[in-house]
Parts: structure tokens; sequence; C-alpha cells
């Protein structure tokens, strides 16, 4: 029995989602790697993330039937989907953008906005026109608050004494001389 990886996903619950869904049309489906990211989602993208497979036999059918359920979407089809794999990037940058709204809350949200923007900079891909807006204003948001952050952390470290001084600082050795 040779197995075919049908899709690619990054997390458990969308490969079980889908295993459940061939399953009931009759076909049988296998997870691969689906402890590594159960255990650590950091390790979903080491280990290639979590592979849903069908026997070979059974793939075009699986295939068709996966894409039928367009609600249930792969982040990789292992057969050079390229719309899935700009799902991935589109995700990236998605996630972006909340990040950076949320993140004029929550400041510490922007070290993470700012490890996105990255790995959207390093994804393989083509951006449809709404993802390339969302981009752009993620950009422009996330700029200038992490401008905003490092001229503060820059002032703070470099002069700690003024932060908290409501008077201006007089030097006692000049006015005792």
């Amino acid at each position: 029995m040779e197995l075919k990886t049908i899709a690619v996903y990054d997390d458990a619950f969308r490969a079980r989602l889908d295993k459940n869904l061939l399953e009931t049309e009759g076909i049988a489906a296998y997870i691969l790697d689906e402890f590594a990211s159960s255990i650590d989602w950091n390790l979903t993208r080491s280990v290639g993330g979590v592979k849903l497979q069908v026997e070979a036999e059974h793939y075009p059918e699986a295939k068709r039937f996966l894409a039928s359920k367009s609600e249930l979407r792969s982040v990789a089809v292992e057969d050079g989907d390229e719309s899935a794999l700009n799902n991935a990037r589109e995700d990236l940058v998605e996630h972006a953008f909340r990040g950076a709204i949320i993140g004029l809350l929550l400041l510490p949200l922007q070290l993470y906005v700012t490890w996105l923007l990255l790995q959207v900079a390093i994804t393989k891909g083509v951006l449809s026109l709404r993802y390339k807006i969302l981009l752009m204003v993620s950009i422009a948001i996330h700029v200038p608050v992490m401008i905003g952050i490092s001229a503060f952390l820059y002032y703070v470290l470099l002069h700690p004494d003024r932060l908290f001084s409501s008077s201006p600082r007089v030097d006692s050795r000049a006015s005792a001389g």
C-alpha cells in the first residue's frame, strides 16, 4: 500500500477535520507528524507540517473531494499547488495586520509583528491585492510604533534620572562655590 500526501497543515486540528471528512466518504486517511505539533507548535514547521495521506489509488478522488470543501483550507499541497502556498503567506500577512492593530494597545506584541513581517519577506508566493494592502497598512502602523518604542527606550536608558523628576536638576557642586 503506497501512501501519498494530499495536504500539509499548520495544525493537527485542521488535518483531523479533513481526515474525518475523507473517512465519511469511505476513503482511508492517515495523519503524519500530528504529535510533534501537539507537543510544541513551533515544531510544526520544522517537521514540514502535519501531513494528511491517502492511498495512491484514492488520491484523485480525495483531492477532488477536499477541493470541494473550500471552508477547510490546507496550508500546502504536495504537488505544487501555488494557491495553497499563497494561503500560508496570506495568513502571515493577516496575522501581522491583526497584531499591528492589537499591538497599539499591547506594545510587546509589536515584537511578534516584527517576526511575522520578516516571515512574510522570506516566504515565497504571490499576494493578492487585498493582502498587499493589508501588508502595507501593517507596515505603516508597525514602523512608527517601533520607532516610538525605540525612542522611548533610548531616552529612558540614557536619561533615567529625568524620567520621574518633576523639577529641573541643579548641580550641587555649581551652587556650593
